[in-house]
């Protein structure tokens, strides 16, 4: 980055870019398919469906342990989003 301030008005007003250097900051995933999507038109698909551990991976930490973690860090329950909606009229799905 080019150091700077930026306050929170400006980086929404720029799509969480820097106006100076434009540098793109980290964005939710959520917040980016609203950036992506006609108005409230992305609907996500599969959201109850939660990983396993069929080979039962074991590490220091166990997976089921693991997930839990990146659960609670990120109130994501996969590391992938799914779902459909408009882009300029058009339907699309995007995972």
């Amino acid at each position: 980055g080019c150091d700077h301030i930026i306050y929170k008005g400006e980086l929404e007003e720029h799509l969480s870019t820097c106006s100076q250097c434009n540098k793109h900051f980290r964005i939710k995933a959520n917040d980016y398919l609203n950036l992506l999507f006609d108005n409230e038109s992305f609907i996500e698909s599969d959201k109850d469906v939660t990983p396993g551990d069929p080979l039962n991976f074991s590490d220091e930490i166990s997976y089921v342990k693991r997930y839990e973690q990146a659960v609670q860090k990120t109130g994501l329950k996969e590391a992938i989003t799914i779902g459909t909606g408009f882009v300029d009229g058009k339907k699309i799905s995007i995972a």
